[in-house]
């Protein structure tokens, strides 16, 4: 199972992916061009072996953006609630990931990050609701900092897992 993270840069990506894989979420972080990171996880009973695409959100890097999308079964797609630039951003990203996966539906799941900044807020919650809505997705608002975060990034990448097995089961009787 792969699923691809994308979103503008210095948006929580890295650490979202950090905290689900169980690492330490550094203090200080070097912009990512792209890692990988992997986990085996069990999901009803089947145990799957995910890889997990972390990718730049910088401009410089936008040409690598067709690999990232190609990669991936399931998208996770992050903006940060503080700033209205990396929220507006995702709409062209979401548009990239169908128009290449056209005969192929992958999952896609809208985050809002960095909900702790609640008083520097620039995208409301209703906003999120109201684009995952339109885009036929999950949506949650979270916080890498909230200690629970563990349980709620599994319960977002399980999700997505589940999409998947399903989807993979059901090409199998297609065939």
């Amino acid at each position: 199972m792969k699923i691809t993270v994308l979103g503008k840069g210095i948006v929580g990506k890295s650490s979202m992916i950090f905290k689900y894989i169980d690492y330490n979420t550094p203090k200080e972080h070097d912009p990512t061009i792209e890692d990988k990171f992997s986990k085996v996880t069990v999901v009803n009973g089947i145990t799957c072996h995910v890889e997990i695409l972390d990718t730049a959100g910088q401009d410089d890097y936008q040409s690598l953006l067709n690999y990232w999308i190609s990669f991936a079964e399931a998208f996770i797609l992050v903006y940060a609630i503080n700033d209205r630039e990396s929220f507006d951003y995702l709409d062209e990203k979401r548009d990239r990931i169908l128009k290449m996966k056209k005969d192929v539906y992958c999952p896609i799941i809208l985050v809002g990050n960095k909900s702790d900044l609640e008083n520097q807020r620039k995208i409301q919650y209703d906003e999120g609701v109201n684009l995952a809505k339109r885009w036929g997705c999950y949506f949650f608002e979270t916080s890498v900092l909230v200690i629970k975060l563990s349980i709620f990034l599994f319960i977002l990448f399980y999700i997505s897992l589940k999409s998947l097995i399903i989807i993979k089961f059901i090409n199998t009787l297609l065939e």
